[in-house]
């Protein structure tokens, strides 16, 4: 329980554990003895964007000439494109170093080693065999890995390979090796990871660095997300406030404004690019708002499916994966949220509940799939729209099959104790509390249970509205202040009545005022 609460650094397991390591630091060697330009190929969402910066610059200090590609999710979808190789080959690239991508990338990668051009593969998702063509396939999931830590994201498999190049070559110090970590944390708490091992230990010291961020667009996007206000930023304000900002890019018209961010070393221009991003997150909010509005009216005609399957012809594919979750979280359903495309082919992501899992499920419908694929929790799928009521019914006709729906738990049975009043919510309580923290996947916030609580006040805050600020009572008459992040339109409808609710308690600081507050994560009618 002490590591938990408090890991060490060192306690980090050894980067020349991890499976190809050898290969991959022997074809960095001679890229560095033959000054080579090496290409590192990454991904459009944060996990990649943070894995293709954190190399650039570790590649920098140990002496390695770099240039980046970044897939167009519009154009090339995720993982490696033909494309993106001949891209990368024009510049003289002769090695690639993927990251967050390739474990299933054999055809693009063959294609490279036919125009001469050697691949590391870096990558954490799901995968069968090392890739034969590849100089080396760096995954920790592979089912022969010997690292005794498969959860890495992409930029912490990334990180794991610089560390290995600490090992073998000069230039990059640990105490300048530490810097990156702000990088390795962004990534895992945005790409939903679980907090546990060595994750946990990665992004505790990450946040720590992320509060000292040499990075003047980080710096420039903090002020853009929060105002002037000075804060300690945790895995909440990055997931919430500083990664859709991030990802609002990749999602509308490509991300390489993101990755600037990052990279940029300049802070008038990093205030340029936090603002475009700003607008681009408030351009995307807006687009949210009317497609979940229009998907949610189509899922009240599917009322009666256990998986819903939703698609319309002006719901942006870069958009459907949140609207999705907020699906998820409205219907307790697995949702697939599609655009059809003029070519004739539906395409969009899906996201599901704990107990189906959504990998499983497209392999049971692969013979209607042009691609797709994904893990228990998210996936993408591409089908022809004629197909698509097929498709629709035979998810359905797996669930029913593969889910026994007694063991299906809502947000409701995941508390850990019920309060009848607020006596005990205390600052010592909260501070203990939160020592357990970061929360995320595998590690979530401790939740209270509390029923028939009368909302005294209620009032909407946040950009649009979106967010409930409260003032809650017991029946004891013991008030309390909370926020509810989301909840603003849930608490609208209860705000006369009582309510029950599930929240976790946290130490609120503001204007110099320091106070404990629930933080709601569901409200319903009292039971």
């Amino acid at each position: 329980m002490q590591k938990f609460i408090d890991p060490d650094y060192k306690d980090l397991h050894d980067p020349l554990l991890l499976p190809d390591i050898q290969a991959a630091l022997k074809r960095l060697d001679l890229a560095i003895k033959n000054d080579e330009t090496v290409g590192i190929f990454g991904d459009y969402d944060i996990d990649g964007l943070t894995a293709v910066a954190l190399l650039h610059e570790a590649f920098t200090a140990f002496g390695l000439k770099s240039v980046a590609f970044i897939p167009d999710r519009f154009v090339d979808g995720y993982g490696m494109s033909k494309r993106g190789i001949d891209e990368l080959h024009s510049q003289g690239v002769n090695l690639i170093v993927t990251v967050d991508c390739g474990s299933r990338s054999e055809k693009e990668v063959a294609y490279a080693k036919s125009l001469g051009i050697d691949t590391i593969v870096s990558d954490h998702h799901n995968i069968d065999e090392p890739l034969k063509n590849a100089v080396a396939t760096i995954n920790p999931k592979r089912n022969d890995s010997q690292y005794p830590f498969a959860q890495r994201a992409g930029a912490g498999v990334a990180f794991g390979l610089v560390q290995a190049m600490q090992t073998r070559f000069k230039g990059l110090t640990f105490d300048k090796a530490k810097w990156l970590l702000d990088l390795v944390a962004l990534a895992t708490i945005s790409d939903v990871v679980d907090l546990r091992g060595e994750n946990r230990i990665l992004t505790i010291y990450g946040l720590k660095v992320f509060n000292q961020t040499k990075r003047p667009g980080l710096q420039a996007l903090i002020k853009q997300a929060f105002g002037n206000n000075q804060r300690v930023i945790d895995e909440t304000d990055i997931g919430f406030g500083l990664a859709p900002r991030l990802n609002a890019a990749g999602r509308l018209i490509g991300a390489e404004t993101a990755l600037k961010t990052l990279l940029c070393k300049e802070e008038a221009e990093a205030e340029k690019l936090a603002i475009k991003l700003n607008q681009l997150n408030a351009s995307r909010r807006q687009e949210q708002r009317v497609i979940f509005k229009e998907a949610s009216a189509k899922a009240a005609k599917f009322a009666e499916d256990r998986v819903l399957v939703l698609h319309a012809k002006n719901w942006s594919h870069g958009i459907n994966g949140i609207v999705a979750a907020k699906l998820v979280e409205t219907y307790s359903k697995p949702t697939f949220v599609m655009q059809d495309l003029d070519d004739g082919t539906t395409k969009g992501s899906a996201r599901s509940i704990s107990g189906f899992s959504l990998g499983q499920a497209l392999k049971e419908v692969k013979r209607l799939l042009i691609s797709g694929g994904g893990h228990e929790l998210a996936a993408g799928a591409t089908i022809k729209t004629t197909d698509v009521d097929e498709f629709r019914e035979q998810l359905n006709d797996f669930y029913d099959r593969s889910v026994d729906s007694t063991k299906i738990t809502s947000v409701w049975d995941k508390y850990d104790l019920q309060l009848t009043d607020f006596k005990d919510l205390n600052l010592e309580l909260a501070e203990k509390i939160a020592s357990l923290k970061p929360y995320g996947q595998g590690n979530p916030q401790p939740l209270f249970l509390f029923t028939n609580v009368k909302v005294v006040e209620h009032r909407p805050v946040g950009v649009d509205g979106d967010h409930a600020k409260l003032k809650l009572q017991d029946t004891k008459g013991t008030n309390i202040e909370a926020i509810g992040f989301r909840l603003s339109t849930q608490f609208a409808e209860h705000a006369t009545g009582q309510v029950d609710l599930l929240a976790g308690l946290e130490k609120n600081e503001f204007n110099g005022r320091v106070n404990v507050q629930l933080v709601i994560k569901a409200v319903k009618p009292k039971l």
